[in-house]
């Protein structure tokens, strides 16, 4: 199985080149965001704010990152997804707003974030709950929080290096391993195997 190889800022062009079930690898710069950081940011935009960060190009990673600060500098202890669902409603217009290339998470989301992915070109990638440590030993610094106040919910920005494992379940061209699971189809299972 071919693992692509992932660098930020991505392109367009090369978010195009993926489909789902691809397999990749990421570095650079992500932001974890939740539930009320993904609904500050669109608010902020909608009122015509400028955002505290730049996505162009970027990643969203569904997480809430537990940050251990007793060493004197804050690190992340742990960093698995969270389910990304919570956010259908106001996805789209976000993808809209913000030149997001990648969503990182857990479960899939629905038709209209599809649509929005489409239209930008962005794809979602699958991370799997059960590994966070595999993806906290990819993190190589946490460069900075943004809304510390928050909690969970708080913006961390992370540089990462070769974070994986992470499966394209959801293509700019329309696939989705998620809505061939509830349909029923047998691609589905084809395109996690990558064969």
């Amino acid at each position: 199985m071919i693992l692509v190889e992932l660098e930020t800022p991505i392109s367009r062009e090369r978010i195009m080149g993926l489909r789902a079930g691809d397999s990749i690898s990421l570095t650079g710069d992500v932001y974890t965001m939740r539930d009320q950081a993904t609904l500050r940011l669109l608010e902020m935009a909608r009122a015509g704010e400028e955002p505290p960060f730049d996505l162009s190009g970027g990643v969203v990673y569904h997480a809430g990152p537990a940050v251990d600060d007793s060493g004197g500098k804050p690190r992340v202890a742990s960093i698995g997804p969270t389910t990304s669902a919570r956010v259908n409603s106001i996805m789209p217009e976000f993808l809209e707003r913000f030149d997001v290339r990648l969503v990182i998470g857990k479960g899939g989301m629905d038709g209209g974030v599809l649509e929005a992915m489409g239209r930008r070109g962005c794809a979602y990638a699958s991370a799997i709950g059960g590994c966070a440590a595999l993806y906290t030993c990819s993190v190589r610094e946490l460069v900075g929080i943004t809304w510390e106040e928050m909690g969970p919910e708080a913006v961390h920005h992370l540089r990462v290096e070769r974070m994986k494992p992470l499966r394209v379940t959801m293509d700019a061209h329309g696939g989705s391993i998620h809505r061939d699971v509830e349909e029923g189809t047998g691609r589905a299972l084809v395109q996690l195997l990558g064969e």
